[in-house]
């Protein structure tokens, strides 16, 4: 299932830090309605089931921040569970038409919410297109590393992403990415939380078992998908 936001916001600068916001607009909503769900998704600091990707409207990107004329803002929650996507749209039922604060005293309103069931990707070979970025993240004992699909071990390494994501929600079938290649790909760097990462962009192809890739279609590809990083669509190869 996904959640679908749009907002207006009080001017036309953004933060480029602009997910941190989100994330504390979720945490804010959920925790007033339903502090059992916000305590066990942030308390223990356990993987999250879900993503969610952000778009600007004619927007550009520049040095410290990003340049929004039409001061729209639109944002798409997707989750493994439904219920738990149901509850981030009751909880944000309170604060439709509720000014909430940013940085460089900017607000932003929240002005529609709906849901919307997610559709299903048939086959075991699709062509993704990523809405957020895609981090691979590898852990190593000084540092994490970020790889990107140039680097050696990517796709071991997405799927040891993989691997802890269904080892989360207690998949038990050993379901691995087989295949995951550039199309129309770019890498880039993202600010998050005043750090640098380097992230995936773009189109890819992949092959799977068709249960992993809806899987992944809900909850996300990659690391730090609760930060809103991972989210894709599939471009055809829908069920209905």
């Amino acid at each position: 299932m996904k959640l679908h936001l749009q907002f207006s916001l009080k001017n036309e600068y953004l933060s480029n830090d602009f997910r941190m916001v989100i994330i504390s607009f979720l945490k804010k909503a959920l925790s007033d309605k339903y502090s059992e769900e916000y305590e066990k998704l942030y308390s223990l600091n356990n993987i999250k089931d879900f993503t969610f990707s952000v778009y600007f409207p004619n927007s550009s990107i520049e040095k410290h921040h990003i340049y929004v004329p039409d001061k729209k803002m639109s944002v798409t929650f997707s989750g493994y569970r439904d219920e738990l996507i149901i509850k981030f749209y009751n909880a944000m039922l309170k604060y439709k038409n509720h000014d909430y604060p940013m940085k460089n005293n900017q607000t932003m309103t929240l002005k529609r919410i709906r849901l919307s069931p997610t559709r299903k990707a048939k086959g075991s070979q699709c062509i993704i297109k990523f809405l957020s970025p895609l981090l691979v993240r590898k852990h190593t004992k000084e540092k994490d590393i970020y790889l990107t699909y140039e680097d050696e071990g990517f796709l071991e390494q997405l799927n040891i992403n993989t691997k802890k994501l269904l080892e989360s929600i207690n998949v038990k079938e050993k379901y691995t990415i087989k295949s995951f290649k550039p199309l129309k790909a770019a890498v880039t760097v993202v600010k998050h939380d005043d750090l640098l990462y380097q992230a995936n962009i773009g189109t890819y192809f992949i092959e799977a078992d068709n249960e992993l890739i809806n899987i992944l279609y809900k909850a996300g590809l990659g690391s730090k998908r609760g930060l809103g990083f991972g989210m894709f669509e599939v471009l055809g190869g829908y069920d209905g």
